[in-house]
């Protein structure tokens, strides 16, 4: 069970890129009240508690750290943090990525952020559009 399959809006025709309509359904609501990290190997004896204490030491006031555990109880592995400022998430993601936590290497990942934040979305230039059938979403 998934919570994304529940799709009850109609698809839109024609690109689909309009995050505006149907009450944001699909876009990423968190940024506005915060910015997102995924979590990653993480030992099994690692808590909620262990990840607020490190990243609000290392970044600043979190929200909130969130370990994800299997039915029987034992970790996944994964956590999600929930960071109030966008710099404190960044912060954290330079200072603490491959990190030792507990012997393991922490992965993270900001959720919605480019992972590649070296390469602006601005170096990329389009031109031509609509000029030719075929490509990108179709044509005939």
């Amino acid at each position: 069970f998934y919570m994304h399959d529940d799709r009850t809006d109609p698809e839109p025709v024609g690109g689909g890129m309009s995050f505006s309509s149907g009450g944001g359904v699909g876009a990423p609501k968190e940024l506005s009240t915060g910015v997102k990290m995924l979590v990653s190997n993480l030992g099994p004896e690692v808590t909620d508690e262990d990840l607020e204490e490190l990243f609000a030491e290392h970044g600043g006031p979190i929200k909130k750290a969130e370990v994800f555990y299997k039915q029987d109880g034992s970790s996944s592995g994964q956590a999600e943090v929930v960071f109030k400022q966008k710099k404190d998430a960044e912060k954290v993601l330079s200072t603490l990525q491959g990190v030792p936590l507990d012997g393991k290497p922490l992965n993270l990942a900001m959720v919605g952020i480019p992972s590649a934040p070296s390469q602006p979305a601005t170096s990329v230039t389009i031109t031509g559009v609509g000029e030719r059938a075929g490509g990108y979403g179709g044509g005939g």
